[in-house]
């Protein structure tokens, strides 16, 4: 089956804190279409969460941009540098914050596709992956319903919550990766492959409808046994697929990442690009 039927991109998008600057999304289409080409034109649905009046959220220091970063958001997507994407873009315009389980679940209602790839828009790929390769393990092992792929070496179980790596193949045992893939116990919602109607329960077992898919699941190391059941992109020691640039804090806050982000003017295309040689150096655009 052609690719735009069996599988949907979904990004879910919240306010920035540099004014209206939609350098992410722009550099993270560019970084698509140079590694996995085939994916433009797929089915693109991207959903931008509401602005919050409750201070105790950072995103209410940016609200005052938001309508800012909407309108760029629209008129990047409208150019012609993209016209060859398929993306539907679903805007949250009053003071509503849905969160990024709640946007998430707007977007995903409008998935007809038994597939996705969930990813974000401040997430640079350092290598091309096997699309087809991930799909046809879905298709022909049940058991495998997750695929991630991952910021760091597999194997280097130091980060977050990873705790365990191994390489068995659950369910009938068969995978079609020629990389191979790495069994690990945690979810995480960096960007991955997954069964739509698996996702969909993921957001429905959320504890709050704002919340992050991940907060569904027991990151404990005591309960990592019994929650091998993911997957991460590439066998034991493959290098990095994912560099993060992280729209959030870099590179438009000089604060440490445990504070607050400043308001800023958006960075040239220049000091951009300088950023993401610099900070992701095997990506590219």
């Amino acid at each position: 089956a052609p690719l735009h039927d069996i599988l949907t991109i979904v990004m879910a998008s919240s306010p920035r804190p540099a004014k209206g600057c939609v350098l992410h999304l722009k550099y993270t289409l560019l970084n698509i279409r140079k590694f996995q080409p085939e994916l433009v034109g797929v089915k693109f649905i991207i959903s931008m969460d509401g602005c919050p009046t409750d201070p105790k959220f950072e995103e209410t220091q940016f609200c005052g941009f938001y309508g800012l970063q909407i309108n760029n958001t629209e008129e990047l997507l409208r150019s012609d540098e993209f016209k060859d994407f398929n993306i539907e873009l679903i805007v949250e315009r009053n003071r509503i914050r849905h969160g990024l389980g709640g946007a998430l679940t707007r977007a995903v209602k409008h998935v007809k596709t038994p597939f996705m790839y969930v990813i974000q828009d401040d997430f640079l790929l350092n290598q091309r992956i096997k699309v087809d390769e991930i799909l046809a393990s879905f298709r022909v092992n049940p058991g495998i319903n997750y695929l991630r792929l991952f910021l760091h070496r597999t194997g280097d179980t130091t980060k977050f919550w990873e705790h365990k790596h191994d390489e068995v193949i659950i369910g009938n045992g068969i995978q079609c990766v020629k990389e191979g893939i790495t069994r690990t116990c945690n979810w995480s919602d960096n960007n991955h492959f997954v069964r739509t109607d698996y996702y969909r329960n993921m957001l429905e077992s959320l504890p709050e409808s704002t919340m992050p898919p991940e907060a569904s699941f027991n990151h404990k190391k005591t309960e990592c046994d019994d929650n091998m059941k993911q997957y991460l992109y590439g066998g034991l020691n493959h290098q990095a697929v994912l560099c993060h640039i992280d729209g959030k804090y870099r590179p438009f806050s000089k604060r440490p990442r445990s504070r607050l982000p400043s308001i800023i003017d958006c960075p040239s295309v220049a000091d951009y690009e300088k950023f993401i040689r610099r900070t992701c150096p095997r990506a590219e655009w």
